[in-house]
């Protein structure tokens, strides 16, 4: 529970208590449903009973879900750590059934070990400095990390992401051991923040030392006479038409990004140009998020 949904359920032998019977309930209920079929009325009454268990059983869990202090969220446990749990719990185990002191040691071991590795985590994200490029199909998304805080800007308005996008960006921010998060616009606004080691002007940014421009859609038609924006990455979003001689001319750039908001037949188009033109190029719905670090 806590390594692949990083929470832990504190009143989950109380939970169960309710759901095990009534769950068990469901899966018979609705197996004689079935076999009973040929027989309306008794098929019926066995319905009217599964879909009353599984409606209680619903409620239970919403009921204990919304207690106080039911879940612990946002635990961040590596796969060496969970092992580490394991061990301990069993070590522990056969302290108290073999009662001698070796496994008690082993145990002890476990335990330290564990608690050196949190503290390795904790240290690590208190120093980084990333930046993430989220694939999210109807909504553009970057978070900067520094430290345990971060700065989210997302495209879509009002700024509040729906399931759909916290699916993509919650296990990220939770891995990277985040406690706060602003959110701001992508495009719009300015943000000048020296302490927190972030600048942004419209769709302009400067993370640290790296710096990043977000092209929304197509650019200006008119013709663009001035020298090129000097940008370490270049961000394509909205499907943008695929003139790469256009784009050379208005930015300068090491590494182009096309996020999930571009079609996948449009990223193909900028991903043979880059390549023709020795320009890497990372496209999120079929490479996953792309990370950079800002330092």
């Amino acid at each position: 529970s806590i390594f692949y949904f990083h929470q832990f359920p504190n009143y989950f032998i109380i939970t169960n208590y309710f759901a095990i019977p009534l769950s068990s309930v469901a899966i018979y209920a609705g197996m004689l449903t079935l076999i009973t079929s040929p027989l309306a009325w008794l098929s019926h009454q066995l319905a009217l009973l599964f879909f009353g268990s599984v409606s209680l059983l619903n409620h239970c869990i919403l009921f204990f879900g919304q207690l106080p202090y039911a879940s612990v969220k946002g635990i961040q446990l590596s796969v060496i750590e969970t092992l580490l749990i394991y061990s301990f719990t069993f070590l522990l185990y056969l302290t108290v059934v073999q009662k001698k002191k070796l496994p008690l040691f082993g145990a002890l071991c476990c335990l330290l070990l564990a608690g050196v590795s949190f503290i390795g985590d904790n240290q690590k994200a208190a120093r980084q400095k990333t930046v993430t490029v989220y694939s999210i199909k109807n909504n553009t998304i970057i978070d900067y990390f520094n430290g345990h805080q971060a700065l989210s800007f997302q495209s879509a308005y009002p700024l509040a992401e729906d399931q759909s996008s916290l699916y993509q960006t919650r296990g990220n921010r939770i891995a990277c051991g985040i406690r706060h998060i602003q959110k701001g616009s992508l495009i719009r606004g300015t943000l000048k923040d020296t302490s927190f080691g972030c600048w942004k002007e419209g769709g302009c940014f400067l993370f640290d030392r790296k710096r990043l421009i977000v092209q929304n859609g197509n650019p200006e038609r008119k013709a663009y006479i001035g020298a090129p924006i000097v940008t370490d990455y270049l961000l394509l979003t909205r499907n943008p038409y695929p003139d790469i001689i256009e784009l050379l001319r208005r930015y300068s750039f090491k590494t182009l990004i096309l996020d999930g908001s571009n079609t996948f037949s449009n990223a193909l188009k900028w991903k043979k140009l880059c390549n023709d033109y020795k320009i890497p190029c990372h496209y999120t719905a079929s490479e996953g998020a792309y990370i950079f670090y800002a330092d």
